[in-house]
């Protein structure tokens, strides 16, 4: 999951010629984040760590197209130093220094709101997104990839959250139920009927609420209502493989003493009733951006494909979900093409040599599994490359 910054971010690193912004700059380029340029005037024309230095923000920006600016320069420079972010053009400001007066940060509030800039800090650690960039001063090492993000007004207890977040290998697997005995729903439904903990509105309108249930003669109806069901992993087979295995890898050794003993026995899930009203299970898609002419494309497909047109998405959809419940279906639409195209696998059979051998038939005759290794890599001949690159490959 990356928030604000990622491998597109482009750093100016404000200060960076001081003893903290040198240090930081020298860690956050041996990350992999990308630091184009710092700023310090008086030293233009120079360079550290094989940064170009230059007199101002504006100039780095036009010279070096940054994006984002760390600061971390003297608490008496700090405020100009985010204005001076701001006019030159820059989407988020990352502030670390402290000490900043609360009345001047008022103003710079009011400023930067109305410019539409993103401001963190300041008197914080940074940010980060695992794997891809970091802009700031934290550990990278107790970061690790997944589905959680820790916003925190304090550097040392993120620290200490992450760190043991780390070791709970909390990425989220989705598991359904069946409420055979309709004890759980009713538990549910009476928790959220009360006021939400938590609640707020994303960027795409969508309003979210989160309710805790920490009542424990409710968690425990809970506990004894899911006593006996079954659970399938609707999503996160190789999350939950991944977990079971992290856990062997730390209890190896019986002896060996280490924080956080006992957490990696417990996984985040998300659990859903297969019988709730308000479960909705969307078909998967992928959205790939390759230079392919669909002539071409649909000649490849045809090889293993019935491949047949048809007049709306209404039609595909229906047709989709129809042939769906005996054979693998799908449905194609391409840029710049008002056709729809209904995509049928007659024969599994014949798309045994694309899949993965070391998987069971069941699992190579999962629509996710022929979408992936028989439609995207073979016949549409994506490599490892492309299919680990979200500006090729876009899942849903």
């Amino acid at each position: 999951m990356a928030i604000f910054v990622d491998k597109k971010t482009r750093l100016v690193v404000q200060g960076i010629t001081g003893r903290d912004g040198s240090f930081h700059t020298k860690q956050m380029i041996e990350y992999g984040t990308k630091v184009v340029a710092g700023v310090t005037p008086g030293k233009g024309g120079t360079e550290i760590h094989g940064v170009p230095i230059f007199d101002s923000v504006a100039e780095a920006v036009v010279k070096t197209k940054a994006n984002t600016s760390v600061i971390y320069v003297p608490p008496r420079f700090a405020i100009d130093a985010i204005y001076e972010a701001a006019d030159a053009g820059v989407s988020l400001i990352v502030c670390i220094t402290e000490g900043l007066p609360a009345n001047d940060m008022l103003a710079v509030y009011h400023y930067l709101k109305s410019k539409k800039i993103r401001l963190i800090g300041p008197n914080c650690p940074g940010i980060i997104s695992p794997g891809l960039s970091k802009v700031g001063i934290m550990p990278a090492r107790i970061h690790k990839k997944g589905g959680i993000g820790v916003v925190s007004r304090s550097g040392t207890l993120t620290y200490e959250v992450v760190y043991h977040l780390t070791l709970l290998n909390t990425s989220p697997i989705f598991l359904v139920y069946p409420d055979s005995r309709q004890q759980v729903l009713p538990l549910v439904a009476r928790s959220i009927g009360r006021s939400p903990s938590a609640e707020f509105t994303g960027e795409d309108g969508l309003a979210h609420a989160l309710w805790r249930i920490d009542d424990p003669h409710e968690t425990a109806a809970i506990s004894r209502g899911l006593e006996g069901e079954k659970l399938y992993i609707a999503d996160g087979h190789h999350r939950y493989e991944t977990a079971l295995a992290y856990r062997d890898e730390l209890t190896a050794d019986p002896a060996a003493s280490r924080p956080g003993a006992g957490l990696e026995d417990f996984v985040l899930v998300a659990l859903a009733a297969v019988d709730d009203p308000g479960l909705l299970v969307l078909p998967i898609h992928r959205l790939a951006d390759i230079e392919l002419p669909l002539e071409k494309a649909l000649d490849s497909l045809a090889a293993l494909f019935e491949v047949e047109t048809r007049p709306s998405l209404a039609d595909l959809l229906h047709d989709m979900a129809d042939g769906g419940r005996t054979v693998n279906s799908f449905g194609l639409v391409a840029a710049g093409s008002s056709e729809f195209y209904l995509l049928t696998l007659p024969d599994s059979e014949a798309a045994t040599p694309c899949l993965p051998s070391e998987y069971s038939p069941a699992w190579r005759r999962l629509d996710a599994a022929v979408a992936t290794h028989v439609i995207l890599r073979h016949s549409l001949g994506l490599n490892d490359t492309q299919m680990e690159d979200r500006r090729t490959l876009w899942f849903g």
